[in-house]
């Protein structure tokens, strides 16, 4: 399958301190772009609703060679390298104006029952539609992310409804940027990677603690957990250098 091609600038209002795009903006593009990608193979929003389902992201891996800045001009390519009857693995690439590699990225997908809440196999009809493409160009070198087991930082955290998605839970690129938001300043460090496995959602109401941990290397385990009865929606691993 030939990869699908787009790109988006940095807005004014996606670029954070010193004017660098942080992985929260990245997650985005990475959703948007896939969203059109399937709305192209006519797998997206609205064939998948009129069938009760929808895609759900359960995990992310973004590696970075920098952080992209204000106004510039980022072009992505996305396509699905693999296909199975519960999983597909997407594929990205990020560059700049020049052809440089900013960022490349890979993500577990699933399809969401709406009414069960639960995640289900894939229809029949979605398999025909979807053909896998290249290779990925990174892959996840863990099967799964480990419990959190001793935090040094943490925040608490509470959703509003203009963080929730059309599934009705905290989107996933937001989330993405909470697991940061306890770090203490790095001047001297930046994120070079961050894999992410998201575990369940985080709706209205339901109060989350961004928890973070460091150890040697430059890694820091994270983990958002449910305040009322402690359980892990999101678990990463992040890498600075």
């Amino acid at each position: 399958m030939t990869p699908y091609r787009t790109s988006f600038r940095v807005r004014v209002y996606e670029a954070g301190p010193g004017g660098f795009a942080g992985p929260e903006v990245l997650a985005n593009y990475l959703q948007e772009s896939a969203a059109s990608h399937a709305d192209l193979l006519d797998v997206g929003a609205e064939p998948m609703a009129a069938e009760g389902l929808a895609w759900i992201l359960t995990r992310l891996r973004l590696t970075l060679t920098r952080t992209p800045r204000l106004g510039e001009l980022l072009s992505v390519e996305t396509w699905p390298a693999r296909l199975d009857k519960r999983l597909a693995l997407r594929a990205w690439r990020l560059a700049d104006a020049e052809g440089a590699m900013v960022a490349v990225a890979i993500a577990h997908w699933g399809v969401f029952d709406i009414l069960r809440r639960r995640l289900t196999s894939f229809p029949t009809w979605l398999m025909e539609r979807v053909e896998a493409g290249a290779p990925a160009p990174i892959d996840f070198t863990r099967r799964s992310l480990p419990a959190l087991t001793s935090a040094s930082e943490e925040m608490r955290l509470f959703p509003r409804r203009a963080e929730l998605d059309v599934n009705g839970h905290v989107n996933n690129a937001r989330l993405l940027g909470w697991l940061l938001e306890p770090l203490p300043e790095m001047p001297d460090r930046r994120l070079i990677e961050i894999d992410t496995a998201f575990r369940g959602e985080c709706r209205l109401g339901e109060a989350v603690l961004s928890r973070a941990g460091s150890e040697a290397g430059g890694l820091w385990h994270h983990a958002l957990v449910r305040e009322i009865d402690g359980t892990d929606l999101v678990r990463a691993i992040s890498r600075w250098a």
